[in-house]
């Protein structure tokens, strides 16, 4: 069956890669300290030491080079910072001479008080000479006489007599016909009784109901005929009300209109003086406009003059402190190339993994086989089986493994795994039998026990 890898020892791994690292970091540092040389100067890269490092899990001991980088100025150069050096000192000893100067100068305000006075406002105004009438006064009247004549109604004259009139009309109507009703009313009780009718009877009831009907629709036309002479009355009214109304609206409609030509005129006559005035107030108004303008550009002109004359010192000294400065070399930036580090412990873990694996794989195909057939001697024939793949060998017996299905099953039956049957009869002719054309194993005998 093989016997189980044996697991690399920590401390070799961890010695093999931190010498790795090491190695490379000093090859990297090598490779990376460029020196360079230009017109200015000189940049110089120099090895000028070793410190040693220990490594704290394994105890190996590795000796790591140290550098010095060193620049250089070029002859004209350094002429120049010498001079650079000499005038800061001397500037410096300017400075510090004018240094009471300069806090008792900045300590005092700058006096603004003979420049021309701030202007907020122009002393415009509003009211443009005193002519201009915002009251439309002085004869205009803003009230036509809408109130007309005190004649006109919405009501018509003698309204609350037509009710009474239309009552008369319908008493008059209905007494016109009281002598004929009861002729009526006697002539057929007489009838009913010569016709063996008496009071109280169905008969009786329904002649005497046909009548008060009769009775109840002359009452009803009564009172429309009383209501048609109402209504005529009610226009006659109202035709003499509309007569009197649009003969006091002309009255009314002449004076408001006589009343407008007047104002006409009145605003014609005003509208002119007040233009007259609006054109005097705008001149005022532009001149003190521009009065202002001119005394603010003043007062802003001696502003940027008082502040000139006070930073004049301050720019002189600092104009003295900013000499000439030497020029710096141009270094270029050089190529980095690394080089990247092995990885010596992850290639042994990586190897031991792989030998760990196919072990388990070789016990856990050969434990498979033996612990999930239920009988020892399964159907193997290469020609009833479909989907077939391989995945694994089994070293022992050289003989590969392989995942498949019987022909005849459905594609989401789970996948068998065993081998096949033309492989062991090569190798082990005696595992494999034949029934009914087909191949079985032997797995006790192909495999082993």
């Amino acid at each position: 069956m093989g016997k189980m890898p044996s697991p690399p020892d920590p401390k070799e791994t961890s010695q093999a890669q931190t010498g790795t690292n090491v190695g490379t970091a000093i090859a990297n540092a090598m490779m990376n300290n460029v020196s360079q040389n230009t017109p200015d100067g000189s940049l110089q890269y120099d090895q000028t030491g070793t410190y040693n490092f220990t490594d704290p899990y394994t105890g190996q001991t590795y000796d790591i080079p140290t550098f010095t980088a060193t620049q250089t100025l070029s002859p004209e150069q350094e002429r120049i910072r010498q001079q650079n050096t000499a005038a800061q000192g001397n500037l410096a000893s300017i400075a510090n001479e004018r240094s009471g100067f300069l806090r008792d100068y900045l300590g005092k305000s700058i006096d603004t008080s003979g420049l021309p006075a701030l202007a907020t406002s122009a002393g415009q105004t509003d009211r443009i000479g005193g002519s201009y009438e915002t009251e439309i006064g002085r004869g205009y009247d803003t009230s036509y006489d809408r109130d007309i004549g005190g004649n006109y109604t919405d009501t018509y004259a003698g309204a609350d007599d037509f009710s009474a009139d239309r009552q008369r009309v319908e008493e008059a109507l209905w007494s016109r016909g009281a002598d004929r009703r009861a002729s009526e009313d006697e002539s057929l009780r007489t009838r009913l009784l010569n016709s063996g009718l008496r009071e109280g009877t169905a008969a009786w009831n329904s002649e005497m109901e046909r009548l008060g009907r009769q009775v109840a629709d002359e009452r009803i036309g009564t009172m429309l005929a009383s209501g048609q002479e109402q209504s005529r009355l009610v226009g006659l009214a109202r035709d003499a009300a509309v007569f009197g109304n649009q003969a006091s609206l002309g009255r009314a409609q002449f004076s408001s209109d006589q009343q407008s030509r007047q104002n006409a005129s009145l605003m014609e006559r005003f509208g002119a003086e007040n233009a007259a005035s609006l054109a005097k107030a705008e001149f005022g108004n532009r001149a003190r406009l521009n009065n202002a303008s001119f005394r603010n550009s003043a007062r802003q002109q001696g502003l940027q003059e008082a502040y000139a004359a006070r930073s004049q010192p301050l720019n002189e000294v600092i104009g003295l402190m900013s000499g000439s400065q030497i020029q710096q070399p141009n270094f270029v930036n050089t190529q980095q190339p690394t080089i990247p580090t092995t990885d010596n412990a992850g290639i042994i873990n990586e190897n031991y993994q792989q030998r760990l694996q196919q072990w388990q794989a070789n016990q856990g195909l050969m434990g498979g086989f033996m612990g999930g057939i239920g009988s020892l001697i399964g159907l193997s024939d290469d020609d009833a089986k479909t989907d077939k793949k391989k995945i694994g060998h089994l070293k022992e017996v050289d003989l590969g493994v392989h995942e498949y299905r019987y022909k005849g099953e459905p594609k989401s039956a789970p996948k068998h795994i065993g081998v096949m049957a033309s492989e062991v009869e090569k190798k082990n002719p005696d595992a494999v039998t034949r029934r009914k054309g087909l191949r079985y194993v032997d797995y006790s005998k192909a495999v082993g026990g």
